[in-house]
């Protein structure tokens, strides 16, 4: 631009003298010079779109696409039969929520691959893993809205949707591509091993989505309303207490979904039951004599240290007893009980020793004690309040 403007003044200093012609010819220039510009950038680009190095990147991409596949099919495996093993949980606003999740992780993954740059000799195959990505964002979103809303429709279309997934991914596997070298080679047929892998869970799922989707919805309805009273866990007995932390656990920790009874007593405030998930996790409950209903819930573990599988386990353990205690609480209420009053997750109870907080007429307590070396002992009450 400053040499434009210095031709233009070139003659005596001023803007006179300066003809037309001489500036349409310097606009010609500029243009010219911009025109090479812009297709030296494109063949640039172009050249590092398919650099090595970018192949690389775009084979390893594509092998955490179908990996993340494969978890997501899981995913909605384990929710369905989950819903079929306890309908009424379909109601649930926790597990509502868990469903959308999933089914957002997998639009969102499908809009990422729709963005994602290809080298030019892939691209006919990534277009068979756009065709995978969006019958499998169809499906989610359709499983999504049949699940929350009890659409049978909806659901049915999702399990086609999954269907056309298997179709395209046997589809995928055995399509011919461009000239590759070794290096390349092994990672495509990494990546179509991953994928072939997931037909299994993908068929396993289609016969679960069908299955759900012929459930009688109108069924799970009144089963929803008649439990809707059942608050708080002081509503309930021992036996549905059990059946509840089941369900809460069941599609996300499932190792710590069980409770064994191992011991029934009776104490001096009614009868008490023993359960235990492993050898080093315990939950218990106190229920009353005459109601059988709960009066006080217990969880206790050992923690060591270091032991992190142990202590997670632990943790999630006493917050599932804080989140079934009460039902009417928000998410971030039941957060704010087990980090900011209770201390768990943050080590305060292990400086502090004893916390405790009252709501709604029921008290959550805290405790560790520590123990010999590395080893101590956590107790995560609730206690309904008289």
């Amino acid at each position: 631009m400053l040499k434009r403007w210095g031709f233009v003044l070139c003659v005596s200093g001023i803007l006179l003298g300066c003809s037309a012609e001489a500036d349409q010819k310097d606009r010609e220039k500029e243009t010219n010079v911009e025109a090479e510009s812009v297709q030296v950038q494109s063949d640039n680009i172009n050249n590092d779109i398919n650099s090595t190095d970018n192949v690389t990147k775009y084979l390893d991409d594509m092998l955490n696409f179908s990996e993340g596949i494969a978890t997501e099919i899981k995913s909605i495996q384990a929710l369905s039969e989950t819903m079929i093993k306890n309908p009424s949980i379909i109601g649930n606003k926790e597990f509502a929520s868990r469903v959308a999740g999933v089914a957002n992780v997998i639009v969102d993954n499908n809009k990422r691959i729709e963005d994602k740059e290809v080298p030019n000799k892939f691209l006919n195959y990534h277009s068979l893993v756009l065709d995978i990505y969006s019958e499998l964002s169809f499906s989610a979103k359709l499983f999504r809205n049949g699940s929350i809303e009890r659409d049978d429709g909806a659901l049915m279309r999702s399990s086609e949707h999954l269907e056309l997934v298997v179709q395209l991914i046997n589809k995928l596997a055995t399509a011919e591509l461009s000239k590759t070298d070794e290096m390349e080679t092994q990672k495509l047929e990494r990546n179509s091993e991953v994928l072939l892998k997931s037909i299994e869970h993908l068929e396993l799922t289609v016969e679960l989505v069908n299955k759900l989707a012929i459930t009688d919805f109108s069924e799970i309805q009144e089963n929803v309303e008649e439990t809707a009273n059942n608050n708080t866990i002081f509503d309930v007995d021992w036996n549905t207490f059990k059946k509840q932390w089941n369900n809460s656990l069941n599609s996300t920790s499932r190792k710590l979904s069980v409770i064994t009874d191992i011991e029934e007593k009776p104490t001096v405030i009614g009868i008490r039951h023993n359960g235990q998930i492993n050898r080093a996790l315990f939950v218990s409950a106190n229920t009353d004599e005459n109601t059988g209903k709960v009066s006080y819930a217990v969880v206790i573990g050992a923690t060591k240290k270091n032991n992190l599988d142990r202590n997670m386990d632990l943790l999630i353990a006493s917050i599932n007893l804080i989140e079934l205690t009460d039902s009417t609480l928000t998410l971030e209420k039941r957060k704010q009980i087990a980090l900011e009053h209770l201390g768990l997750g943050n080590g305060v109870i292990l400086q502090e020793k004893n916390l405790s907080y009252s709501h709604n007429g029921i008290t959550y307590k805290a405790e560790y004690e520590e123990g010999d070396e590395d080893l101590g002992t956590l107790t995560v009450s609730v206690d309904k309040r008289k």
